[in-house]
């Protein structure tokens, strides 16, 4: 249920710097990416509020779920734990149970949950317009590290878009 928001006894997490950190670890995001607007803990469970720039608005409804409202849900994972960070940067690997229940939306309210407490690898996500209505759920995102040199070797020459 993300209707309640911002999550119940969860804390805030500061992302204030974290497009920056993203940048200095080689993953600079464009305009349309840096959708993450607060993040919140609760145990294990990381809730993320994301938004489209206004630009990006129009284009929602061309999506089921606009690729860059997704991507910016889980650029907090990690963000703020030492050893999360010095794996590197968690990317999405593979997918599994994934249903989309509404199209077009340009916010999102996104509740990631780890699916067993021995594999913080592999997350659940929930995931809910801005009134907290659903949209999507994920029954397993499994999740691989990449370190800053793999990242930037993947861009190549090109790394402007």
């Amino acid at each position: 249920d993300l209707e309640v928001w911002p999550p119940v006894d969860a804390v805030p997490v500061d992302v204030s710097g974290l497009y920056t950190e993203l940048a200095g670890e080689g993953m600079a995001y464009g305009p349309l990416f840096q959708g993450l607007k607060a993040a919140w803990r609760r145990g294990a469970e990381l809730f993320t509020e994301v938004e489209l720039p206004q630009d990006g608005h129009q284009d929602a409804a061309r999506f089921g779920l606009h690729p860059a409202l997704l991507d910016a849900g889980l650029h907090a994972i990690g963000h703020g734990d030492p050893a999360a960070t010095a794996a590197g940067a968690m990317l999405p690997f593979a997918w599994a149970g994934v249903s989309l229940y509404a199209v077009g939306a340009s916010a999102l309210r996104i509740r990631l949950t780890p699916t067993a407490p021995d594999d913080p690898h592999t997350l659940a996500l929930l995931i809910a317009d801005e009134s907290g209505r659903p949209v999507a759920s994920v029954d397993a995102l499994t999740l691989r590290p990449a370190s800053s040199d793999q990242v930037q070797a993947a861009g190549g020459a090109h790394l402007d878009s």
